[in-house]
């Protein structure tokens, strides 16, 4: 027990004329305190109290917004009992930049910069050239660096932290599953990437094309998975498509969603249909939108067809990339392993996964180092879906308890296998990003090292280009948040239930709120549904949810009003898509003004929002009011208002606050021009509006039902 808890301790037992608990008997043990820390002082232990990064928020996330390669992020490490902190040597310890290899850790002096609640505060700036998935610690010295106190002595956790590329605030989805968006009827064929490359729309000639994503002001898609498929033997009979998520090939588009590949098999299907994904994706970027692939690490289909990434140098430093099929040396850990597969590929018995390597696959015995054999691997999810299989990547689960395993050599083998199908994707592919299904289901170390590892490959091909990663966790993102872009759980039953401005308020500024916005998916209930015959109601919310900031995404079919759930796993099409109805056209038209305002505006393309209150009384209980701005000082703000009343016409005036006042100069006059409106070139006011004015009066706005403005001020320069 410390001595000076001893001390204070036996004051308190012994008779004292105070009234306990009195101020005076505080401020009479002080002196005495301080001359016996005097006498002690030569005994104090510097400890380390805190380690945090200056981005990190109250939930203890590490939000740190990257814009530019050499952007900085600032470390502070709190150390109690400092008697001299400048003899104090502190350090971060940091993989940042590393994310090629995060093993690689540099040492980066801190600086004591000041005194805070008893405790000296030692602060760094590291800049981040490379993003990746990074850790930092943070460790002090008294003997000049002979020797070390780490954090983790205290208890301390490792800093686990993702630059945030604000680039990927402006990302606009659309969630399409390639084959049901040109789905034909009367063949029973899947669409394919050639028919979105075509000319159309669903009001021209029935066509979801890339070209009618770029009129509606998208800026990427989130692609289902466009793998070939295992159709499992128990299946329901509806789903005659099989799963999407059951891929058959990491490596290879299905053929079926190729227009080349029909009438081909084998190698030459697989290169029609990947050669035609090239094409859809150079086509995709040629329009300015982005491709983020939706893959399912956890589990394959049955009857997987396995293929690998080799990448080597050569004696000049080329670099070769190769996918074999059927080439296990890099997954076979043992040499009786590796016996094994030799003789299961000169057998007569079908080269699948889960034959020739078992392994790969978890045991349904529960042998850490895999399935012995086919008949012992786990269905998909640890039994949840028996229509896939479960991968031994090394991730545990009991009902709804997930936990990560010390990997075996297995583990590790299947993790890197699943590292190089990313890197596949995102550098001989080409896509812009991942959407990690059932993330829950990942072991923590795939997502830190293997998205890492990926990064850093298309960093050497295409510098400049950085991958975004959304990953569906409903029940364990507290841990997995930290690798990611953005999380996709279950936020959207909250915007779903609001029904003021204070709700959205509420949802959009939660701390723990780390999430893609959006109100639907695949496998959830059309969020028309929700509003019934309402469709003006539903597209209120989602179009408001557009121009909020931050990456958003909707399902296709949603901008025409759908109310049918997606049938991914059937032979089906979308049903508003092929013969629109002239309402379901009307609200696409409505909300392509709604896109095409996001993607022209910069301020609507960053994540800053300040919520506007009335100048007089309490919130308005219908009206939204929110200022937008960018980063960048040059660009007009807007004001996004939305009358939530399905009856009633709305005004009021909003006081100007936070960020949008600072970018109003009071000296200048102001226009307002509504680039929602039939004619966004039409000025709203009748003449300008001083700046000064509008600081102190407010901004006024009135708004029919069911409305959204988005209202740009513009500076009028003198005549």
């Amino acid at each position: 027990m410390p001595w000076f808890f001893l001390l204070i301790t036996g004051l308190s037992q012994a008779q004292d004329p105070c009234t306990p608990g009195a101020s005076s008997c505080v401020q009479d043990l002080a002196p005495i305190v301080q001359a016996l820390g005097e006498q002690h002082k030569g005994s104090w232990v510097p400890r380390i109290g805190d380690f945090r990064s200056t981005a990190t928020d109250s939930t203890g996330l590490v939000d740190f917004p990257w814009e530019q390669p050499g952007d900085s992020i600032g470390f502070e490490l709190r150390v109690y009992d400092a008697e001299q902190p400048q003899q104090l040597q502190a350090q971060v310890w940091t993989n940042v930049d590393h994310n090629d290899d995060l093993s690689l850790f540099d040492a980066v002096d801190m600086r004591f910069d000041r005194w805070e609640g008893g405790a000296a505060v030692y602060r760094a700036e590291i800049p981040v050239h490379k993003l990746g998935n990074y850790r930092a610690v943070g460790r002090i010295s008294r003997d000049g660096g002979a020797s070390w106190d780490w954090m983790g002595a205290q208890g301390i956790a490792d800093l686990r932290f993702r630059p945030r590329d604000e680039r990927h605030d402006a990302l606009n989805m659309a969630e399409i599953n390639v084959g049901m968006l040109n789905f034909d009827p009367t063949t029973g064929r899947y669409g394919t990437f050639a028919d979105m490359m075509e000319h159309g729309s669903p009001g021209t000639n029935g066509r979801y094309t890339l070209e009618w994503l770029a009129a509606q002001g998208k800026t990427a898609i989130w692609m289902m998975p466009p793998f070939e498929v295992s159709k499992w033997d128990g299946r329901h009979p509806s789903d005659d498509a099989g799963s999407p998520y059951a891929a058959k090939d990491f490596f290879t588009v299905n053929p079926e969603l190729s227009r080349a590949a029909q009438g081909m098999e084998g190698e030459a299907a697989r290169q029609a249909a990947n050669d035609e994904f090239q094409a859809f994706m150079d086509r995709a970027h040629q329009l300015g939108i982005k491709v983020v692939l939706d893959v399912a690490l956890n589990h394959v289909g049955h009857d997987h067809r396995f293929r690998d990434l080799f990448v080597t140098t050569d004696a000049d430093g080329n670099e070769h990339r190769e996918v074999r099929l059927n080439d296990f040396s890099q997954v076979t850990v043992t040499p009786a392993q590796a016996e094994q597969v030799q003789q299961a590929l000169i057998d007569d018995q079908p080269d699948t996964m889960e034959r020739v390597a078992p392994w790969l696959y978890g045991s349904a015995a529960g042998d850490p180092h895999g399935a012995a054999g086919p008949q012992d691997k786990a269905a998909g999810g640890w039994f949840e879906w028996n229509d896939v299989a479960q991968l031994n990547h090394g991730r545990m689960r009991y009902g709804y308890n997930w936990w990560d395993v010390d990997p075996t050599a297995e583990n590790l083998a299947v993790q890197e296998w699943l590292t190089r199908v990313l890197r596949f994707w995102a550098v001989d592919m080409g896509v812009d990003g991942f959407r990690l299904d059932h993330l829950t289901g990942l072991p923590l170390r795939l997502l830190e090292h293997g998205i890492s590892e990926a990064q850093a490959d298309v960093d050497r091909h295409t510098p400049g280009r950085s991958l975004f990663v959304m990953g569906e966790d409903f029940h364990t993102n507290t841990d997995t948040r930290h690798w990611l872009d953005a999380g996709q759980g279950g936020w959207y039953h909250e915007f779903l239930a609001a029904r003021s401005p204070g709700d959205l308020q509420r949802v959009l500024e939660h701390p723990w709120f780390h999430d893609l916005t959006n109100l639907d998916s695949h496998d959830e209930e059309r969020f028309q549904q929700h509003f019934g015959d309402d469709l003006q109601a539903g597209a209120r919310i989602s179009n408001l949810l557009e121009l909020m900031g931050g990456p958003y995404a909707e399902l296709a079919g949603d901008e025409l009003g759908s109310r049918e759930k997606l049938r991914f796993k059937q032979y089906a099409g979308v049903d508003v898509l092929a013969e629109p109805s002239q309402e379901a056209l009307a609200l696409a038209q409505s909300n392509a003004r709604v896109g095409m305002a996001r993607k022209v505006l910069p301020a609507l393309q960053d994540d800053n929002r300040d919520w506007l209150q009335p100048q007089r009384g309490g919130p308005d209980d219908a009206l939204v009011a929110v200022g937008r701005t960018a980063d960048d000082l040059s660009e007009n703000p807007v004001v996004v208002f939305a009358n939530l009343s399905n009856t009633e016409r709305r005004s009021n005036a909003f006081e100007l606050g936070g960020e949008l006042a600072a970018r109003i100069d009071p000296e200048r006059d102001y226009m307002a021009y509504d680039r929602l409106a039939t004619d966004p070139a039409a000025p709203l006011w009748d003449k300008p509006i001083s700046g000064r004015r509008l600081l102190s009066r407010g901004i006024y706005a009135a708004v029919d039902p069911y409305g959204i403005q988005v209202v740009e001020l513009e500076a009028v320069d003198e005549e």
